[in-house]
C-alpha cells in the first residue's frame, strides 16, 4: 500500500525523468506522483535493485518498470568528470576509489569516464551525452548544456562541483529541470585559511623579496649589518577586517588572532542584526561591508561568488579603506574590480594586496590583469586549496556524495 511520506519513494525513481525521489528536494514532484498513484492504485515509479553481473563480475542497474511498463534493460551506472586534472591525481587512483567505494554494495556498476580538461561547451556535451552523473570543477554548465544532458538518453540526473563553490553551474537552472548539484564542502579550510595568512605575512615582511636581493648581491654591498628594501609591517596592534566567516574564516581568525591584532571585525549579510556585538572567536560584527572597509588596517575576503556580489571590491569600496590598508583575497577573483584595486595600488590608497585568485583564469596573455605585475601586489595561482591532504579529502567526499546519492539519500546539496 503506498504511503504519503517520503519513504515511500526511497529507493525509487521517477517514471518522468529517471530520477531518484529525495525528500524535501522533490517534495512537490514527489507529492504529486504519488498522488497520481493513490488515484490509479498503482505505482509509477521504476525501482531500482541490483541486476546480475555481466562479464567479469560486473554488476550493473537493473530498472524495473511499474505496472505500466513491459520491458526491463540493463546498463552501468556512467559518470563523467569533465576536469579530473584539477585535482592532479592519477586516473587509476579515481578508479580504485570508486571500484572501492561500490565493491560493498550491490546496487550498480560504474562507467568512469574521466578527462583532464575539458573546453568548448559542444566537447562538454560530446563527452558528457548520455552520462547520469556529471563532475565537473571549472567547466561552466549552463542551462542550454544541462538541458541537453537532461533529455539525452540516460538524462543527467546530477552534477558534482569538485569544490566548495558552484557558480560554474546554473543551478537554477538545474533545479527547474530537476538535476541536483552538490558541492564539497569544508575540504580546505586548513590549507586555505594558512595560505591566507602566508599572503598576508608575505605583505608584512617581503620575505621572497629581500631573498632575491640577497642572491644579487645586496648584502654584500651593505654599510651596515643589515637592511631593507621595505619596511616591515607588524600586525600587532592593527585591526582586521573580514568579509565572510564560514569555515575558512573561521580557520584564518584562529590563526592570525595569535599575532595580537587590536580587534577583529567581520561581516556576514546573516548577522547585519548582530553589529557591535562578539561573534566566535572574539570578532566584532560589522553592520555592513563599508564599514569593514573603513575601519581595518587589514582586509582578507572568505566570501561566495554570488550574482549580487561581483567586482564588490570596487572603486567606490576602495576610496573608504583606510590609506594604506592592505588587501587580502583567497576566495573568489570575481569579487574584485581589478582595475579599480590596481588604481588604488598606484595611488597609494591601497598600500598593498595578495591575491591566490583572478577574475580569469588561468590569465588570458591577451587581455592580461592589470594587477599582475605591480610592485605592491602580488599573486599566486589559485594553489592555495591544494595541499594533498585537501585534495585527498576532496576526492573521498566526491566518492561519498555519488554513493549517497545513488543510494537514494543524497548529501551536500546547493540546490
Amino acid at each position: 500500500k503506498l504511503k504519503h511520506s517520503s519513504m515511500a519513494f526511497r529507493g525509487r525513481v521517477h517514471a518522468a525523468t529517471g530520477r531518484p525521489f529525495h525528500w524535501p528536494y522533490c517534495a512537490t514532484a514527489s507529492l504529486g506522483v504519488a498522488w497520481a498513484a493513490v488515484r490509479t492504485r498503482s505505482a509509477t515509479g521504476v525501482t531500482l535493485f541490483s541486476g546480475h553481473g555481466s562479464s567479469g563480475g560486473v554488476r550493473s542497474w537493473r530498472v524495473s518498470v511499474g505496472s505500466r511498463g513491459v520491458a526491463q534493460l540493463t546498463r552501468p551506472l556512467r559518470i563523467v568528470v569533465l576536469d579530473a586534472g584539477t585535482l592532479a591525481f592519477d586516473h587509476g587512483v579515481w578508479q580504485e576509489m570508486f571500484r572501492a567505494a561500490f565493491a560493498t554494495t550491490s546496487q550498480a556498476a560504474v562507467d568512469l569516464k574521466l578527462h583532464d580538461v575539458t573546453t568548448a561547451s559542444e566537447v562538454v556535451l560530446q563527452r558528457a551525452r548520455g552520462a547520469t552523473i556529471v563532475a565537473t570543477n571549472k567547466v561552466p554548465l549552463g542551462a542550454e548544456v544541462l538541458r541537453d544532458l537532461r533529455t539525452a538518453e540516460g538524462g543527467l540526473g546530477l552534477v558534482c562541483s569538485l569544490a566548495t563553490g558552484f557558480n560554474q553551474v546554473d543551478v537554477a537552472a538545474a533545479r527547474v529541470l530537476g538535476i541536483d548539484v552538490c558541492n564539497i564542502p569544508d575540504y580546505a579550510s586548513s590549507s586555505t585559511a594558512q595560505h591566507t595568512l602566508a599572503l598576508l605575512l608575505a605583505l608584512c615582511n617581503r620575505v621572497e623579496t629581500h631573498s632575491r636581493s640577497v642572491e644579487a648581491g645586496g648584502w654584500e654591498r651593505s654599510p651596515h649589518f643589515w637592511y631593507q628594501e621595505s619596511d616591515l609591517v607588524e600586525i600587532r596592534g592593527r585591526d582586521i577586517g573580514l568579509i565572510g566567516l564560514g569555515s575558512i574564516g573561521g580557520r584564518f581568525v584562529e590563526m592570525v588572532r595569535s599575532f595580537q591584532p587590536a580587534r577583529i571585525l567581520a561581516f556576514t549579510p546573516s548577522k547585519r542584526a548582530f553589529a557591535g556585538k562578539s561573534g566566535p572567536g572574539g570578532v566584532i560584527w560589522a553592520g555592513s561591508i563599508e564599514e569593514v572597509f573603513a575601519q581595518s588596517d587589514i582586509i582578507s575576503l572568505h566570501c561566495p561568488l554570488t550574482p549580487t556580489n561581483q567586482r564588490m571590491v570596487n572603486a567606490e569600496l576602495l576610496d573608504r579603506m583606510r590609506p594604506g590598508a592592505l588587501l587580502v583575497n583567497a576566495a573568489r577573483g570575481g569579487l574584485v574590480d581589478e582595475q579599480a584595486l590596481a588604481d588604488a595600488l598606484r595611488s597609494g590608497q591601497c598600500r598593498g594586496a595578495a591575491l591566490d585568485v583572478l577574475t580569469t583564469e588561468p590569465p588570458d596573455p591577451r587581455r592580461p590583469s592589470p594587477l599582475v605585475g605591480l610592485p605592491n601586489c602580488l599573486v599566486t595561482p589559485h594553489y592555495g586549496w591544494s595541499s594533498i591532504e585537501s585534495r585527498k579529502r576532496l576526492l573521498e567526499e566526491v566518492v561519498r556524495n555519488v554513493r549517497s546519492w545513488v543510494s537514494g539519500t543524497p548529501q551536500n546539496l546547493v540546490n
